[in-house]
């Protein structure tokens, strides 16, 4: 079945941002950029890449596993207004007419899901206890009843597998696979140690992924140009925050191909202070025929 895809057109007048010192704080982000062989922006004679235009889609949000107001009442309008005058700096505007885009812009947002036990300490507690109830009745009787420490440890391993899986998630939605591949492959090393323990934890996230809308429009086939995927934590941030933060840091990324996983030293500006952006209207039109 061919279904529509549902691009929404922005109309770019200018942006203006304030943000002072006060209240804001040092953050960490995470990004991966990757882009197509075949996507080449490179002008003859000219240090600026070719300008293209683009229409945004709303991808899929990703809920978290506990409640977050800042990310649950957040609106997929307000995240793309944040970043269109960022990807502005990379030569990316909106289109005049949403149709008749160079690209379409999908966008993912969200928190990632981390596996954490119901109750990992009174787990290893009981496990502890299991241990050394065994030992005494080896020592006092040459036997022990073993059963209760096999469950706990199959229970621990079960565990163990569920967490590897949610990183592994975390890793291929964040652009961590490489990254986190060369780690298995040799002794752990400090940033490579720092690599698990961000897959392990909750982090907010926004994924931008480039498709020609040309080839969509001809031929109906969903042609990816260029992914920029950026993150960081979520413990003692929120959304609200994250999100101009996020997109600053994609001003220097979006349309480019970095080799590894970069990290960003970025300021978050708390939610009391000013940062105006101003855009003309969102138009909604069902259009582009989407492959099934």
């Amino acid at each position: 079945m061919i279904r529509a895809w549902k691009l929404l057109g922005l109309v770019f007048i200018g942006a203006v941002s304030s943000l002072p010192d006060a209240f804001a704080r040092k953050e960490h982000l995470a990004v991966s950029a990757s882009t197509a062989p075949h996507y080449d922006r490179r002008v003859p004679g000219s240090d600026r890449p070719r300008e293209e235009t683009y229409a945004f889609m709303q991808g899929r949000y990703f809920a978290g596993n506990s409640r977050d107001e800042s990310l649950d009442t957040m609106t997929f309008e307000t995240i793309i207004r944040t970043l269109a005058p960022h990807l502005a700096e990379q030569g990316y505007r909106p289109a005049p007419k949403a149709t008749e885009a160079d690209l379409v812009l999908m966008v993912h947002w969200g928190v990632t899901q981390t596996y954490q036990h119901h109750d990992a300490v009174l787990a290893t507690d009981q496990l502890n206890q299991s241990v050394q109830q065994v030992i005494a009745d080896t020592q006092q009787f040459g036997i022990a009843y073993t059963g209760n420490l096999h469950d706990q440890l199959a229970d621990r391993e079960m565990s163990g597998q569920l967490l590897a899986n949610a990183m592994r998630n975390n890793a291929r939605l964040l652009g961590y696979n490489v990254a986190v591949d060369e780690s298995f492959r040799s002794m752990l090393t400090d940033p490579q140690r720092l690599l698990l323990k961000e897959l392990s934890e909750e982090r907010y996230f926004i994924i931008v992924m480039a498709y020609d809308y040309r080839a969509l429009r001809e031929k109906k086939t969903r042609d990816v140009l260029w992914i920029t995927r950026l993150s960081m934590r979520s413990p003692g941030n929120n959304f609200r925050e994250a999100l101009p933060t996020l997109a600053r840091a994609g001003g220097d990324f979006f349309g480019k191909r970095e080799t590894d996983l970069r990290r960003v030293r970025a300021t978050v500006v708390g939610s009391n202070r000013t940062a105006t952006t101003e855009i003309g209207e969102l138009q909604v039109i069902s259009s582009a025929p989407e492959s099934p």
